[in-house]
């Protein structure tokens, strides 16, 4: 099932729709872990892609829960 994030809210939708604890890794815009979804709304939140956000704030590995609290600043 493919996934479309085309806007802030439906990332952050996306997002919260995790649980909480999923661990998630950003290393690169196709390689995000559990799936390239997240990679999606976090390019889509930042503008900018998610290994460069990632890489900006010195951290790959995370949970949903934690991405979303950097990200809903």
């Amino acid at each position: 099932m493919k996934i479309y994030i085309t806007s802030e809210a439906t990332a952050f939708a996306y997002l919260r729709s995790l649980e909480p604890s999923t661990e998630i890794e950003l290393p690169g815009a196709y390689e995000a872990k559990p799936h390239g979804a997240v990679a999606d709304a976090v390019s889509v939140i930042t503008g900018e892609p998610p290994n460069a956000w990632a890489t900006s704030m010195n951290r790959w590995e995370w949970t949903a829960g934690e991405i979303i609290a950097a990200l809903d600043r």
